[in-house]
Order: C-alpha cells, then sequence, then structure tokens
C-alpha cells in the first residue's frame, strides 16, 4: 500500500520532470548558445521558420555538445526517455517529441491567461485571489528561473539578520525551495554563462 509521503513524492518528481521539460522549450524559444537565429517572442504556429529553424540547430548542438552544459543536461533528459538524436529514427523521434511539448507549453499559457482574466473579472477579491493561487498546481516545476530571485532570496535573509528579526543561532538548518537553475535568461536569451543558483 503507497503511504501518503510515496504518493507526494511521486507527484513532485512528475512536476519536476515536467518543469525539466518546460526549460528545454524556454532554451529552443530564447537560447543563444546554439544558434544564431532570433529570439522567438510570440509564437502562435510550431511550423513558423525561426521555431522550425532554431530547433534543426537544437537538434544539431545535441549531437555535437561541446562543452555546452544546457545541452548535455536536455540530451540527459531525453535519453532517459529513450531519445537518441544521434540515429536517424532517434533524430526524428527528438524532434517530434519537442514540437509536442512546444504545443503542450503554448497550450498550458493559453489555458493560464485564461484563468487569469477570469480571476481578474471575479467581482469578489477573495475569490479572485483564490483562483489565482490555485493556477500552477499542477504545473511543471520549473529548474528555470532567473537568477534575479536568488538576490531576492539573498537580500530577504541578510535583512532579517540585518533587523535582528530572529535569535542568533536560532535556526539550525534551512532549506531553500527554488529557485532552480537560471538556466535561460528569458530576457535576452544569454545562456553562454555556467547553469547557477544560489
Amino acid at each position: 500500500m503507497e503511504t501518503w509521503a510515496e504518493h507526494e513524492d511521486e507527484i513532485v518528481r512528475g512536476r519536476l520532470e515536467q518543469g525539466a521539460l518546460d526549460s528545454m522549450i524556454n532554451l529552443l524559444l530564447f537560447g543563444t548558445s546554439f544558434t544564431t537565429k532570433p529570439r522567438v517572442i510570440t509564437m502562435n504556429n510550431s511550423d513558423d521558420a525561426v521555431v522550425q529553424s532554431r530547433l534543426s540547430d537544437l537538434l544539431k548542438g545535441l549531437r555535437n555538445l561541446g562543452k555546452n552544459e544546457r545541452l548535455t543536461f536536455l540530451r540527459n533528459l531525453l535519453r532517459r526517455r529513450g531519445m537518441e538524436p544521434d540515429s536517424f529514427a532517434g533524430y526524428a523521434k527528438t524532434k517530434a517529441f519537442i514540437l509536442e511539448n512546444l504545443q503542450r507549453v503554448v497550450q498550458e499559457q493559453t489555458t493560464f491567461q485564461e484563468q487569469f482574466e477570469e480571476a481578474k473579472r471575479e467581482t469578489n477579491q477573495e475569490a479572485g485571489v483564490s483562483k489565482r493561487s490555485h493556477m500552477f498546481r499542477e504545473r511543471g516545476i520549473s529548474l528555470d528561473t532567473t537568477i534575479l530571485s536568488s538576490f531576492g532570496i539573498d537580500g530577504a535573509l541578510r535583512d532579517l539578520k540585518d533587523r535582528a528579526v530572529l535569535p542568533e543561532r536560532s535556526i539550525a538548518r534551512v532549506a531553500v525551495i527554488g529557485p532552480g537553475l537560471d538556466f535561460t535568461d528569458k530576457g535576452f536569451g544569454y545562456d553562454f554563462y555556467p547553469l547557477q543558483t544560489l
């Protein structure tokens, strides 16, 4: 019989895996280390020429990793799912899998936007907040974040210390749940620096 903890562990691991796939799509759309093609800011169709050329460059990058940590991460992720982009059949399977995830992310974003608009129209403020707070409960837990949130956490902890909000030595252990890796800078697409987190 599965325990509650085992069940929750399974759910969280599944959401982390989905978050890794979301990071793959962020790299496809915004990354700069594997392509010279422009970033994809808005996308209505995965057949878009820029999306397709970026996808082609990403697949080439997965075959020739060099020292690109992000492509190494993605290749390992894809291999765990039985995909090998080096073979002809594996290349086609990998391409289809990435496009499938791209469509999933686009559909999720559309759904989130609709839910957000619905929550904004809510006349009862409490009900609107409640709706917004449940929007992402099943979404992938992304490994991909901005390093700016890391600075925010660092600043908040430093402020707590400086204001002596907590008595000295009152905390034995601290666990920071996120932010994750700064996988792809979605503002500028830069992904040439090492993967990092705080």
